[in-house]
């Protein structure tokens, strides 16, 4: 009524979470949300998704409205490491071991279950490592008994939940981060992972392969956990290939500074008020 413009943004919007199954159509139990969803972004004056592939995703299911790439941004000095001796002897690591990071809520079993029998292959590799997972969330407590049951229990340190704050300094201690969700239009975690100067590997999926160029600043492997173990693996024993994807991680985490993501923000909303074209940068 007011004539004011509007401007739609998709954070996430996958009902695979629900039905977990890796693609879904307009005639399936989520059609009405679905069609919903489309209707709101083709009458909007423009939309915005945080991933190249989140774009892509959200034009396959009939979204013909422009759509505009904007990542969240975030702010680099922020990921200064803690010493890494003073890690080691909180969580008790030996420290000889090289350490395997995990950031994420504790929600999903099917994921949680993937990044178990790929660290069991990495521990029968490699027996100097030792994965920490950050996160709480439903199924911490079950995994914790879990873990206990296994015989590699003491290569593994699950922290519970932890003070933001805390964890952005805990990112630059670890060797590698490991990723193995597929679901995520912008995985913040990664973002943070290369600012830290933390080389990653991650399974291909919405938005990892967006922030992660495979050989550059980490690898990117199949959907299957024995693909992930493999480059978990490969990427551990090769010292000074992972000196170089930290150097570059540094670089390319630069690119999602808070002032550049908030300079080409302001730009795209000036862009729907003046009808200018907005200058590229995702």
């Amino acid at each position: 009524a007011t004539g004011a413009p509007h401007v739609c943004t998709f954070y996430r919007y996958f009902p695979e979470y629900e039905t977990k199954k890796t693609s879904i159509s307009l005639t399936s139990p989520h059609e009405k949300s679905v069609k919903s969803m489309v209707d709101l972004a083709n009458n909007c004056n423009k939309v915005f998704s945080l991933s190249k592939t989140s774009k892509k995703y959200l034009q396959e299911f009939g979204v013909s409205n422009q759509i505009e790439v904007a990542p969240i941004g975030i702010f680099t000095k922020d990921y200064a490491s803690y010493p890494p001796q003073a890690i080691y002897e909180k969580f008790k690591i030996p420290k000889e071991r090289k350490i395997l990071l995990y950031v994420a809520r504790l929600e999903d079993d099917a994921e949680l279950e993937f990044l178990l029998k790929a660290f069991k292959i990495v521990w029968k590799a490699i027996d100097d490592v030792q994965l920490v997972i950050i996160g709480g969330g439903s199924r911490e407590r079950e995994l914790r008994e879990i873990v206990n049951r296994q015989s590699f229990n003491d290569y593994i340190t699950i922290t519970g939940f932890l003070p933001k704050i805390q964890v952005n300094k805990i990112y630059g201690v670890a060797d590698l981060f490991i990723y193995p969700k597929s679901l995520d239009p912008q995985p913040l975690c990664l973002i943070e992972s290369l600012a830290a100067g933390t080389p990653v590997v991650a399974t291909k999926g919405f938005g990892n392969s967006d922030f992660i160029k495979h050989n550059e600043e980490g690898l990117i492997t199949e959907n299957d956990f024995e693909s992930f173990a493999k480059g978990i693996v490969e990427l551990l024993r090769r010292n000074q290939l992972r000196l170089e994807f930290s150097f570059r991680a540094r670089i390319k985490a630069k690119e999602f500074r808070a002032s550049n993501t908030t300079h080409f923000l302001l730009e795209l909303y000036d862009s729907v008020l003046s009808g200018k074209k907005p200058t590229k940068m995702f």
